[in-house]
């Protein structure tokens, strides 16, 4: 994960705790099938399977260390108009929910600066990245309170919804926010997708192992 200011969100939902219904393993009696009065009976796993798998939290930073392992793409959120009290933060917990209507989803850590203006104004826009975008990802990932003053006007573009990263990014969602879900410490933030434009064909900019990396042709 990358760990870089109070707006950077880059973890994913915590994770359910599966057992928490309190259901047990049937019962060898109580599982039979079969056909012409042969009986097949469903064995239950030891008793203290489920204890142990289920109800006990992962370490933290095993967590964190593994989650770390999965590559992903790196994304700015952006939110507000007119630009001056425009926001953003750095997100790579990202990624489409349905085709049948468009919708999209996008995780952040309840710490953000930019959550707030996110819940208000109930829209958002998600620039992807494109590789060679580093800096941009950091600057955005920072404390910084005025993100958008630094960068040179021709770098984005105003839209309803959140300015997009026209000159770094390879495409762009803008987005009206239809659910927010609170999810331990996060907010999960489900959108409907209403515009899109594709900018390039450049490659994108990924994130994976606490590193910034680039595609490698297979």
């Amino acid at each position: 994960m990358l760990c870089i200011g109070s707006s950077v969100n880059l973890s994913p939902p915590s994770i359910q705790n599966l057992n928490d219904q309190g259901s047990e393993m049937p019962r060898e009696s109580e599982v039979s099938a079969g056909a012409k009065g042969q009986t097949s009976t469903l064995r239950p796993l030891p008793s203290e399977f489920p204890n142990r798998a289920l109800s006990m939290p992962i370490d933290e930073q095993i967590y964190k260390d593994i989650m770390s392992r999965h590559p992903s793409g790196v994304t700015v959120v952006t939110t507000g108009e007119p630009v001056s009290r425009a926001t953003g933060l750095t997100v790579n917990a990202f990624c489409t929910v349905s085709l049948h209507p468009p919708r999209l989803l996008v995780v952040v850590d309840k710490q953000s600066q930019t959550l707030q203006p996110l819940l208000e104004n109930k829209a958002f826009t998600v620039s992807l990245l494109v590789a060679g975008a580093e800096d941009l990802a950091m600057h955005f990932a920072s404390k910084d309170p005025d993100k958008f003053a630094e960068l040179p006007p021709d770098s984005y573009t105003e839209l309803a919804s959140g300015p997009a990263l026209v000159a770094d990014s390879t495409a762009y969602f803008e987005c009206r926010s239809v659910q927010e879900i609170e999810a331990g410490d996060h907010w999960i933030l489900l959108g409907a997708v209403e515009r899109g434009k594709i900018l390039s064909d450049d490659e994108p900019l990924l994130y994976s192992e606490r590193r910034f990396r680039r595609m490698v042709p297979v």
